[in-house]
């Protein structure tokens, strides 16, 4: 049993369902069926030993972990709590799960019951989506929200984020010799690296920072806390020596709606390379802004790198602000060539729910 979980089913109950049809649905021949591949393509773990979780574990591992977090809940805010009715109502809902009468989100399947959610108490890989706005971008710590980015996006969280800190921040010439920062093998430590190495662009007085890769762990080894395995550290080194390339020799210009959405993209390139981690980025700019509308037009040669097989645009959805009563024909050629810009009526969104449900 896990000690980092406090609500157990008991073994007499799981074995039960051991040799139990489980109702994959739809059969793609070869005695497949597609629920049963995706869900050991995208949701079991492995396991200590080396092999895969099978359904009966995942919804035993599913079940404690939110049992135990109702458990802790109430004990810690002295409410009560009754075992024999939470084991009954366990079990009914082991049971709805395992015949799949209800689930969790994706990432609940994925990481509900583990040591990083149940042990650590980080709720953060249990999130769909999160949003940061630039607008908030100050010579402070100007690559805080960029390795905030990484940290959602390595807990799997699909981030959106906008453009408005865009002439906010003056791009520096780093100061002279180096700061020498030895990455930890953490996904904390790759988060420090990239709001280090910004700083040294974007921070007046620091020099520009030089990283040594050699205590992150090699790729293929297993991601203990989040699951998955390591990209090992060519991605982290990657990202590193692009912004340097894009930034350098720029000093005193401004950050521009293009410099803010390729940073963001090649942080999330780099956390896709990591396996089960997986970046979902929306973008989103200004009607009124060439620059970000063309970021996608691979007709431009200013676009080639940033579209090209080796690119990074790809890793945003990038969409418009717009208002019911605004004209957005200037934007139907581009949507005609790659289906963006999108439009985000935010005057809808702060309006209302769900349409059906009125203002």
């Amino acid at each position: 049993m896990s000690s980092f979980l406090s609500f157990h089913l008991s073994d007499q109950f799981v074995a039960k369902y051991e040799d139990k049809p489980i109702p994959w649905g739809f059969d793609i021949g070869g005695g497949n069926s597609l629920g049963e591949t995706v869900f050991y393509t995208n949701y079991s773990r492995v396991k200590a030993d080396g092999t895969k979780e099978r359904w009966p574990e995942v919804c035993r591992r599913v079940v404690e972990g939110m049992y135990s977090i109702l458990k802790d809940h109430c004990l810690q805010q002295r409410t009560p709590w009754n075992h024999n009715k939470a084991q009954r109502s366990a079990e009914e809902a082991y049971d709805r799960l395992f015949h799949l009468q209800w689930t969790p989100p994706g990432r609940g399947l994925w990481c509900m019951g583990t040591e990083l959610v149940n042990g650590e108490k980080n709720s953060a890989a249990l999130q769909n989506c999160g949003a940061l706005s630039t607008q908030s971008l100050t010579v402070r710590d100007p690559g805080l929200l960029f390795g905030r980015l990484m940290d959602m996006s390595m807990h799997g969280i699909g981030i959106g984020f906008d453009t408005l800190g865009a002439g906010g921040l003056v791009i520096q010439e780093p100061a002279e010799g180096f700061f020498d920062f030895q990455v930890p093998d953490t996904r904390e430590g790759w988060v420090e690296s990239i709001d280090i190495l910004l700083q040294s662009f974007l921070k007046p007085g620091r020099a520009l920072a030089r990283f040594d890769y050699s205590l992150i762990r090699p790729q293929g080894a297993p991601l203990k806390r989040f699951g998955g395995f390591a990209s090992g550290p060519d991605p982290l080194r990657e990202v590193h020596e692009t912004i340097v390339r894009l930034l350098s020799g720029r000093s005193g210009e401004l950050v521009t709606t293009r410099d803010i959405t390729d940073i963001f993209n090649l942080v999330g390139k780099c956390v896709v390379a990591g396996g089960a981690r997986r970046s979902a980025e929306l973008a989103l700019g200004q009607p009124d802004d060439t620059d970000f509308i063309s970021l996608k037009n691979w007709a431009l040669p200013e676009n080639a790198e940033r579209t090209g097989a080796d690119g990074w645009s790809w890793l945003s959805n990038n969409s418009v602000e717009a208002n019911v009563a605004g004209d957005y024909s200037h934007l139907v050629d581009g949507i005609v060539l790659n289906g963006e810009p999108g439009l985000v009526y935010l005057d809808m969104c702060r309006a209302y729910g769900r349409l059906k449900d009125g203002v």
